[in-house]
């Protein structure tokens, strides 16, 4: 519930309604998955010198943040009603911030933290376990979010700051 699969799968829809050119949305899009590999890889090559716990509480608190922040900028600035291109900037550059801050925290450490905290004997089944939560919930989030933007807007992120906030 950090919200990446919303951002991740219809950044390309919310560039679009904020006025961005159809080929132009892709762009950003390719960007913002560059950005997170350069992140996954610093997560590979640090994670073993600052440990799981802080990074996993400064992660999260990151992408609250920038789930705050773009919160506010759909709120205040309505994808497709103002034509407003700082708030349309302002939006990608927040999407890339997040999909960094993720992607150096959050994104391998769901992945890095079940595969150490099971022992021998209970591994498979508690990976496998969180493996099947984690893409349960991410064909929920991409299933609902087309449908939850036409529906309440902005306040659908509201769900992502919540969860960010309580996994803090």
């Amino acid at each position: 519930m950090t919200g990446v699969s919303a951002i991740q799968y219809y950044s390309v829809t919310i560039y679009g309604q904020m006025g961005i050119a159809g080929d132009e949305t892709l762009k950003y899009q390719a960007i913002s998955s560059v950005l997170a590999l350069v992140a996954q890889a610093l997560c590979i090559l640090l994670i073993d010198h600052f440990g799981r716990r802080w990074p996993l509480i400064l992660g999260n608190l990151g992408n609250m943040v920038t789930f705050i922040i773009s919160t506010i900028l759909l709120a205040v600035f309505p994808p497709g009603a103002t034509n407003n291109k700082s708030a349309a900037w302002g939006f990608i550059a927040i999407t890339w911030i997040y999909n960094f801050c993720f992607s150096a925290t959050c994104g391998p450490l769901s992945w890095i933290i079940p595969a150490e905290i099971f022992d021998t004997k209970t591994r498979s089944k508690g990976v496998s376990i969180a493996t099947m939560t984690s893409f349960a919930f991410n064909t929920m989030i991409g299933q609902v979010t087309g449908i939850a933007m036409k529906s309440v807007g902005w306040r659908f992120y509201i769900v992502f700051v919540v969860s960010l906030n309580e996994s803090i």
